[in-house]
């Protein structure tokens, strides 16, 4: 889908004026028109086109508006000339291996691996340095539009174990399910209405992860998340027994993930509104019946000191760097002790 869209717009640009002028003349076909209107504060606005805010997976005359003009879009893109040449040149350009950055667990180790022109790639898990590589997941057979993805995953610590989280047509709602890694057969394990998590094991048994309420039907799209929660799924358990471990229902606006440091003592949990560059750091320990958890408001992203101090097992989701308000100039070193003169030194040299 994003090659299309690439070809597209290059199309369009290497089409030069001509290209341009002939725009002028689509024929887009007619947008039905709607009696709305509703005084906002003492003013009459008329919304004609409200129909069009349904959500177009579960309303036939959204998806049929939308069907249509996609073709009248469709149609003008496939008679730009050059085309054929530039997608011949972009799919050369583009074929070739590449592989993500393993990741070991339990003597195993895992990474996705594309063979050049894959629309999405496949996840891959090899036993030892030396051992051979063998496909664990493959989200390209998941659906024929292949807008169902593989978005993160996380093996148990011991490797036995992976879960992950699927994509529905670019939704940013998460599934979560687990893989037995020695047989690839999927465990009864399911997870819904999981949205910006993680996936942070504690031992073998379990992990955590951020959700919402289940919305109302019909809503799935369009009903406003609040009050994300952060659970522990127990494996072999339905959902409905997960257990909530932090939430802030005092700030519903507050977004959860959680990470588990390498000794297991700690739940290490950032929060933060949006893209707001302020955050909190949170902690809860591990093994303790006091379940107490101390927080530390920042404004800066404190994961990059986390990590740094090998601390973390990975980075939260969407992080990469510090935000620009916390990246500061390092202070000068200190100046270099001078040693005392020493007689052995000698005169000291006289300028010329």
């Amino acid at each position: 889908m994003r090659s299309s869209f690439v070809l597209g717009v290059a199309a369009m640009m290497i089409a030069g004026p001509a290209g341009a002028a002939e725009e002028t003349s689509l024929a887009y076909p007619e947008s039905r028109r709607v009696d709305v209107v509703e005084e906002q504060f003492g003013v009459k606005v008329a919304d004609p086109y409200r129909w069009l805010e349904d959500d177009v997976r579960v309303s036939p005359d959204v998806a049929k508006w939308v069907e249509a003009q996609n073709k009248v879009s469709t149609d003008y893109l496939d008679s730009l000339p050059g085309k054929d040449i530039l997608a011949s040149r972009m799919k050369w350009l583009l074929d070739y291996e590449r592989f993500s950055i393993p990741q070991k667990a339990g003597g195993r180790y895992f990474f996705t691996k594309n063979n050049g022109l894959q629309n999405q790639s496949p996840l891959y898990v090899r036993r030892g340095l030396s051992g051979s590589d063998r496909v664990l997941i493959d989200p390209n057979s998941w659906a024929r539009d292949g807008a169902t993805a593989l978005d993160q995953w996380e093996p148990s610590p011991d490797g036995k174990l992976l879960a992950y989280t699927i994509q529905d047509g670019g939704s940013d709602w998460r599934t979560i399910k687990v893989i037995d890694v020695k047989t690839g057969q999927p465990l009864a394990d399911e997870i819904r209405w999981a949205k910006f998590t993680s996936i942070a094991w504690i031992g073998n048994e379990g992990f955590l992860y951020s959700r919402f309420a289940a919305p109302e039907e019909g809503q799935e799209f369009q009903a406003l998340n609040e009050n994300q929660t952060l659970y522990f799924h127990r494996l072999g358990t339905p959902q409905s027994e997960d257990r909530a471990v932090y939430a802030t229902p005092d700030r519903p606006k507050l977004g959860h993930s959680a990470q588990v440091t390498h000794d297991e003592r700690w739940i290490v949990i950032t929060s933060a509104q949006g893209t707001d560059e302020k955050q909190e750091i949170s902690v809860i320990p591990l093994g303790s019946n006091e379940g107490k958890i101390r927080s530390r408001p920042s404004r800066c992203n404190c994961w990059l000191a986390l990590r740094l101090l090998g601390v973390l097992r990975s980075s939260p989701p969407g992080w990469s760097r510090p935000p620009l308000g916390c990246r500061k100039t390092p202070p000068p070193p200190p100046p270099l002790a001078r040693r005392p003169p020493q007689a052995s030194d000698g005169p000291a040299p006289r300028p010329p």
